[in-house]
């Protein structure tokens, strides 16, 4: 039988805006582990740059391709479902999305080429920093994924 709860989330307004974010996971498993897991925002098949309650979502939720977090908690064997807390620490947008012209249409390939000209450097930028793994803003200096 499941717990019954209520449970408090709090969203700052800020995080609702689109751009290039970096970000980390603080999980504290069942037995006490914290494990972290850094992440970005910006696409690598689209001109997107969501904003960080989105990605939130998506790291826990079931699509494979978007549950990144959750994979990677499965494969360490724990269960995402058994773990006391997750937190999340945001920084950004460090970039803000790529403007879209009003009558953009994704069928168009030649105005998608043109937008992710000018998304790719972005997103390349702040995907260095992820790599990086260590992020004095945040004072979070990551050693586990």
């Amino acid at each position: 039988m499941t717990d019954i709860g209520t449970f408090r989330f709090t969203l700052p307004g800020p995080m609702l805006r689109r751009g290039f974010w970096l970000y980390v996971w603080k999980v504290l498993t069942a037995d006490g582990r914290d494990l972290l897991y850094v992440g970005r925002t910006g696409d690598n098949s689209s001109p997107n740059a969501s904003p960080p309650y989105i990605r939130m979502g998506q790291h826990l939720g079931s699509v494979k391709n978007q549950n990144a977090l959750r994979r990677n908690l499965l494969a360490a064997g724990v269960d995402p479902l058994s773990c006391k807390n997750f937190d999340l620490v945001t920084h950004g947008p460090i970039h803000p999305e790529v403007v879209r012209p009003e009558d953009f249409d994704h069928a168009d390939k030649t105005m998608c080429e043109e937008l992710m000209k000018l998304h790719l450097p972005l997103r390349d930028e702040v995907g260095a920093m992820e790599k990086r793994k260590s992020f004095p803003m945040l004072d979070i200096r990551c050693l586990t994924t």
